[in-house]
Order: C-alpha cells, then sequence, then structure tokens
C-alpha cells in the first residue's frame, strides 16, 4: 500500500457508497450530496461515475451535527 498523509485515506476498506453514507448519517441520499457539493459535509470522493465516501471522516463530521448513531439489528 502507498503512503499517505492521512491514515486510512488510500485504503478502499473504508470507502462507502451513498446509501451506506445516507444510513450512517441519518441524512437522505440526496440532502447529503448537496451538502457535500456545497462543502459542508466531507469525506466525498468521485471514483469514475460512483460517489463514495471515507466512513471514518463521514463518522467524525456526523458525530460533530450531534446525528445519532446508526443502529445495527
Amino acid at each position: 500500500m502507498r503512503e499517505t498523509s492521512t491514515p486510512g485515506a488510500g485504503d478502499d476498506r473504508f470507502l462507502i457508497r451513498e446509501d451506506e453514507a445516507a444510513r450512517l448519517t441519518g441524512v437522505c441520499g440526496r440532502p447529503l450530496k448537496r451538502a457535500a457539493e456545497r462543502g459542508e459535509a466531507v469525506g466525498r470522493r468521485k471514483l469514475g461515475r460512483a460517489t463514495v465516501y471515507h466512513k471514518p471522516t463521514l463518522e467524525a463530521w456526523a458525530a460533530a451535527l450531534g446525528s445519532p448513531a446508526p443502529t445495527t439489528a
């Protein structure tokens, strides 16, 4: 694996799709996308046509906003 300045930034295991990011943050997909486009949501990356989010960064952002923690079934 290549060296990066951000821990885990080059590790694809931490990339999640928009639908999972929406569940994680408690914000619907479209508003989450708009927030990322405005620079309000962090961790968004484009991989070709797909949009993915860096999970640890998104979790920290959601915690800072006070979003409810996701429940696991």
